[in-house]
């Protein structure tokens, strides 16, 4: 319920106070809220449940620690204002569609550890234009960048023994692939 208000009248202060007293944000946490702009997540945290930010489309930027071990599936999905978002080398796993419409979305640079690209994970980032895999993926699966129009740049790894169907479909100016 505190969670609600400060997320309504955008408190940062008070949603950092009290979430610096959980270890994670929970499955649904700020589900739909409309009026979060910004987000500091606070160190003590170590993972982004399923769903928690899912279409809150006023959020523009996040800032995750370092102590962030686990992005889960649909944790940003819709969040379509959402510019840039830099994902730290602690991050271990990000779950399917943990970014699909992301349309504001311009570039995303995953770090080592991560080993897949999980299904749908940026499906539907319109704005994604450049994107650089880490030689820790060895999986790109299914519909994972699928109707990303404005991606004219990828690097993928020689690490990679595995790109799913569809996996760039609707990709139409995708004209540098590096591996």
């Amino acid at each position: 319920i505190e969670f609600q208000r400060a997320a309504r009248n955008n408190m940062l202060y008070i949603i950092y106070d009290l979430l610096s007293w959980k270890d994670r944000i929970y499955e649904k946490c700020f589900y739909g809220y409309k009026h979060l702009r910004e987000m500091t997540i606070p160190s003590s945290i170590i993972s982004i449940d399923r769903c928690s930010f899912y279409e809150c489309k006023s959020l523009t930027r996040i800032s995750i620690p370092t102590s962030v071990e686990i992005i889960g599936a649909h944790a940003f999905f819709g969040c379509s204002l959402l510019k840039q978002i830099i994902i730290p080398s602690s991050i271990k796993s990000i779950g399917k569609s943990a970014f699909s419409e992301c349309h504001s979305l311009t570039e995303m640079i995953i770090p080592p550890g991560i080993s897949t690209i999980e299904e749908s994970c940026f499906q539907g980032c319109k704005s994604l234009s450049f994107v650089s895999l880490p030689s820790s993926i060895t999986k790109i699966d299914h519909h994972a960048f699928y109707d990303c129009i404005s991606l004219k740049e990828i690097i993928i790894p020689l690490s990679i023994i595995s790109i799913k169907q569809s996996s760039f479909k609707g990709c139409s100016i995708l004209s540098k692939i590096f591996f």
